[in-house]
């Protein structure tokens, strides 16, 4: 049966997602054809059909599309004998949902975020992304065979906004790559002793402020105060990351907090960790939890959205917004190397209980055999 499934699917903005959930499927059976906009994606390992576009072309959508471009996407579809139209990207479906009524192709919709109300505005116009993809959510659902969410967070967030039921379908980590047994080498890098702890921090840095890089960075100095040494780390790249840079400057944490852009090897930041902290606001699921955990980290997350779903007992928490909590909790990781260890082991194990993406790959091809044979 799943030699003759078909899948087109929509990549997603996050690429571990897309790579790793239709690697995982590919090895199950299903034949994946990858509508995306990132080439490079050739070179991870994952055995699908790429149909790229530019990125002009993908932001503006059916109107750059029309014609020979959209003929030529429309040929393809009806050669691969595509049974099921896998959605990630509610604002970006409108092709699929004019190949899907011409063709009687169904769609599976997978919702990555239901946009609500913040503690803060947002600062800059790409926050029209969100608003867009927060009005075309429902229409899609309404098209949709199967809706999935990634965490019972956000399938409680999606009945609360649009009365839409959907399926709990949780994110997963490679294993392979993300497991307590990396190197801890750039401790090195990082110029820090083997008696010193480091923290780190890994996230987007816009265009909503809901990951909240300034509690974390204002949490810093009431650390220090207990523990001088301690190296904090800041991954990410986004709009607020120059407010995020001078906030730090403005708490002369120069010496102490070190940013980065892109990483290539982040699973080599997670193990040379000691703390791994995740600030945010309403996340739906939070992978890079979910990443650290699985390298065998104690995390901290805060008391909102769903990662203190995928944390569970293995973890602490936080009040958002806090941090002084924040620091509280750190410095109880920091102080207890025995703590640090218990939790260590915990979350590793529930990562490889819970969150895989073979887990995943299971979950979605019972969806696309029940949407096909429905």
């Amino acid at each position: 049966m799943n030699n003759e499934l078909n899948v087109f699917f929509q990549e997603h903005t996050l690429s571990s997602y897309s790579v790793a959930l239709t690697k995982a499927l590919s090895a199950k059976g299903v034949n994946i054809n990858l509508f995306t906009i990132k080439r490079k994606l050739k070179k991870q390992g994952v055995n699908v059909k790429y149909f790229p576009l530019s990125k002009l072309m993908w932001g503006l959508g059916r109107k750059i599309i029309n014609g020979c471009m959209y003929s030529w996407l429309l040929k393809n579809i009806e050669n691969s004998n595509v049974r099921v139209f896998h959605i990630n990207v509610a604002s970006n479906s409108e092709i699929f949902l004019e190949a899907g009524e011409r063709y009687r192709i169904p769609m599976v919709y997978t919702n990555h975020y239901v946009l609500e109300s913040e503690p803060l505005e947002s600062l800059d116009a790409e926050s029209s992304i969100y608003k867009k993809e927060k009005l075309l959510t429902p229409f899609i659902c309404e098209n949709s065979f199967k809706v999935v969410t990634v965490s019972q967070y956000a399938k409680r967030r999606l009945k609360e906004e649009f009365e839409i039921n959907s399926d709990v379908i949780y994110h997963g980590v490679d294993l392979s790559v993300f497991n307590p047994s990396v190197s801890r080498v750039y401790r090195k890098l990082l110029d820090v002793q083997n008696d010193e702890g480091i923290v780190l921090w890994v996230a987007r840095f816009g265009h909503h402020p809901y990951k909240d890089p300034f509690a974390f960075i204002r949490a810093i100095p009431l650390v220090l105060r207990d523990y001088p040494k301690t190296k904090f780390v800041m991954i990410g790249k986004g709009f607020l990351k120059r407010y995020a840079i001078n906030l730090a400057k403005k708490l002369s944490l120069s010496r102490s907090l070190v940013f980065f852009d892109y990483v290539e090897n982040l699973n080599y930041f997670y193990a040379s960790s000691d703390v791994f902290v995740l600030s945010s606001f309403n996340d739906n699921f939070g992978l890079v939890v979910a990443e650290a955990m699985a390298c065998g980290k104690p995390v901290i997350v805060s008391n909102r959205g769903a990662p203190k779903e995928v944390v569970g007992d293995a973890g602490l928490t936080f009040e958002y917004g806090c941090p002084s909590d924040l620091a509280d909790k750190i410095i109880m990781l920091l102080e207890n190397e025995d703590l640090r260890e218990k939790l260590a082991v915990k979350a590793h194990k529930r990562i490889v209980e819970n969150f895989t993406w073979e887990k995943a790959a299971e979950k979605y091809l019972e969806i696309y055999n029940k949407t096909i044979y429905h």
